[in-house]
């Protein structure tokens, strides 16, 4: 088909397309681990082979945003095209030569794979099947990275660095603070976010920022106590949960912890890395997630004073 603007299949057409949305689609976006940080390069592949096989210059995937809306809008790949300014406001008015939806087993409408160009194209039937046939593989990546997930929340081990993940974080913070509210010590929580490890996968590659990554976990493994837990979170945010260790103690704890990962660089010191911490200390009435919420915001604070 041949459309006006690339927004016509990448946004919805009008108000209605939002107002009510199916709770078993949120449901199966849920599944799919579709959220805003979430970026998918390793699509980008797609989408070159999309608009190779279209025989235009560009070529684009897109996935539903997290409300649900009924047309998929949120760029997570693409090939020949400005990724920001299509993100931004899906303002390029190059007409589409062709679209392909990625569907669910279940029949959800997840995505649409967009090829387009300068003028206006004309595709063979041929060519419209064999892009549904790259959707349907896309479809199938999706699905992997969804079991993938799955996995993971079921293991207690983060598999790239050996630390514990979020769900052996949250357990022992929980029965940390069982403890404490039986008056068996008190616990704090410290939370670490690195700045700039985007720009290390992006110009370094994703090798060199996976061992950046093992190079912080071990740092903090080494450098906390035996009876402490050092969880990776997500991407390059990090826990540790401080037994026992509250006041002064963990004041001490962080300040610790911060040395030991100051001067970071990533590959042969092209790069240089910087940690923001922030530690919270268990209050009567606190749960995991308030606990770690405060820890998050102490740390995030720092970041902000830069």
């Amino acid at each position: 088909m041949t459309a006006t603007a690339l927004d016509e299949a990448a946004n919805p057409a009008d108000e209605s397309s939002t107002a009510s949305v199916d709770p078993a689609r949120l449901e199966a976006l849920r599944r799919y681990e579709v959220r805003e940080d979430l970026v998918h390069p390793d699509l980008d592949g797609v989408a070159r082979l999309a608009a190779f096989v279209a025989g235009t210059p560009s070529a684009a995937l897109f996935l539903p945003e997290r409300d649900g809306s009924s047309v998929p809008g949120r760029l997570v790949a693409s090939h020949g095209c400005d990724r920001a300014t299509l993100t931004r406001a899906q303002a390029d008015t190059r007409p589409v030569a062709a679209t392909a939806d990625l569907v669910t087993a279940d029949g959800h409408l997840m995505g649409a794979l967009v090829v387009f160009g300068d003028q206006p194209a004309e595709i063979t039937a041929e060519q419209q099947q064999r892009l549904g046939d790259l959707a349907d593989q896309s479809m199938a990546l999706l699905e992997l990275r969804r079991m993938a997930h799955t996995l993971a929340r079921m293991t207690p081990r983060d598999p790239l660095t050996g630390l514990a993940n979020r769900r052996s974080l949250e357990q022992a913070i929980g029965a940390a603070i069982g403890r404490a509210e039986r008056g068996l010590g008190t616990p704090s929580v410290v939370a670490l976010d690195l700045n700039g490890f985007t720009v290390v996968n992006d110009i370094l590659g994703r090798e060199t920022g996976d061992a950046l990554l093992r190079e912080v976990a071990d740092r903090l493994s080494r450098t906390a106590r035996g009876v402490d837990t050092v969880a990776r979170l997500t991407s390059d945010d990090f826990a540790v949960l401080l037994e026992h260790t509250g006041g002064t103690g963990a004041t001490a704890a962080l300040g610790r912890l911060r040395a030991s990962v100051g001067h970071l660089t990533a590959g042969a010191g092209e790069l240089a890395v910087t940690a923001a911490l922030g530690v919270a200390t268990y209050r009567p009435g606190d749960s995991v997630a308030s606990l770690l919420s405060r820890a998050d915001a102490e740390m995030y604070a720092e970041k902000t004073r830069g």
